[in-house]
């Protein structure tokens, strides 16, 4: 599938602009830039500079301005922005500009560059680093991260709010053997599944091979599959305590000590922001999108290959993005799947 006509499906326009801000200021950081964010730091420079962001490198200056839906006031920040002399002036608008603002905006095409989301996202796709910014973005509002924080909210709270009396005095003793069945049909499914991906994404044949952009195109059809996947499973979770209330907790009580439950309940952090899980609104004032820095990474790769003569003849080097897709995505929702299938076992032996 051509990365061209992959669906990234990223709700830019519920974005604020410090979340754009946000996302920039990382690209440029992971490009090695030294990036003065001013728009949250520096109000006075801001003003000054006429742009959000200043980017440096190696005698590069680039200014970067960001405006969610720029308007006929705006106008004067972008004339001032024009007036400097940056190696580069960016203008990003996430909404369409005003009718007024565009008739201006013609009149300096030459001297600032125009960028929109699309824009945003041909650029990110052009190189590993952009990539994994992207897979953090797309990852941290998909469907799927959505179904897991509810997941894992329904059952915390199920927990905390039974007791042992509720059990003794539950009338309902019958086991709903179609509905685990079925829970136990669909982990199964999305555990083989992931593992086998992970499989193939270990096999150094495969590593060399695959490149990064047709890497992420499996992302992104993997994720809208898996959160598929996870909604059936969920509407047969809560399906399933509606006949038996009690299970889950008879099961909490009696296996909380073992590996699966111990395994589950790091995911709790998500379920945190359950009640205010939104497309397009970053977690964690944008924390979620970690600092992804190429020159560590390699250094790992160099002093790796160097320890070891005989190591370092059969070393391939693994590529960046690769890295980041197998161990992130993949290599962690084995560990989640395998819970379910286990916590699902835990149920049909009770």
């Amino acid at each position: 599938m051509a990365l061209k006509n992959a669906r990234l499906n990223i709700p830019w326009r519920k974005y604020n602009e410090d979340e754009v801000q946000g996302i920039l200021f990382q690209y440029f950081i992971s490009m090695d830039y030294e990036v003065d964010w001013y728009h949250r730091d520096d109000k006075t420079m801001e003003k000054k500079t006429s742009c959000d962001l200043l980017c440096r490198r190696s005698g590069e200056t680039i200014g970067v301005a960001v405006k969610k839906h720029p308007r006929a006031e705006d106008i004067d920040q972008m004339k001032k922005l024009a007036r400097k002399s940056y190696s580069k002036r960016i203008y990003v608008n996430v909404e369409n500009p005003t009718p007024e603002f565009m008739k201006a905006a013609r009149d300096y095409r030459g001297k600032i560059e125009f960028w929109n989301p699309e824009y945003i996202e041909r650029m990110l796709e052009k190189n590993d680093v952009g990539l994994a910014i992207l897979y953090n973005i797309i990852f941290s509002n998909s469907d799927y991260l959505g179904e897991i924080i509810e997941m894992v909210h329904f059952t915390k709270t199920w927990v905390e709010e039974h007791t042992q009396k509720d059990i003794s005095k539950s009338t309902e003793q019958s086991k709903p053997l179609a509905e685990l069945m079925r829970l136990k049909d669909e982990a199964v499914f999305l555990h083989k599944s992931d593992t086998l991906l992970l499989g193939i994404l270990e096999v150094s044949e495969v590593m060399k091979g695959i490149n990064s952009k047709a890497l992420f195109s499996l992302f992104l059809y993997t994720i809208e599959r898996y959160g598929l996947a996870l909604r059936s499973f969920l509407g047969t979770w809560k399906a399933l305590h509606v006949k038996n209330p009690m299970i889950l907790l008879e099961v909490y009580n009696r296996y909380a000590h073992k590996s699966p439950w111990k395994n589950f309940w790091p995911y709790e952090f998500w379920s945190k922001e359950c009640l205010f899980y939104k497309p397009g609104v970053m977690k964690n004032n944008l924390e979620v999108i970690p600092k992804i820095d190429i020159k560590e990474y390699e250094a790992r790769e160099d002093e790796f290959a160097k320890n070891s003569k005989e190591a370092a003849k059969e070393y391939e080097k693994t590529q960046f993005f690769m890295e980041v897709v197998r161990e992130n995505f993949f290599r962690k929702q084995v560990t989640f799947f395998l819970c379910l299938e286990d916590i699902v076992d835990m149920m049909l032996e009770t």
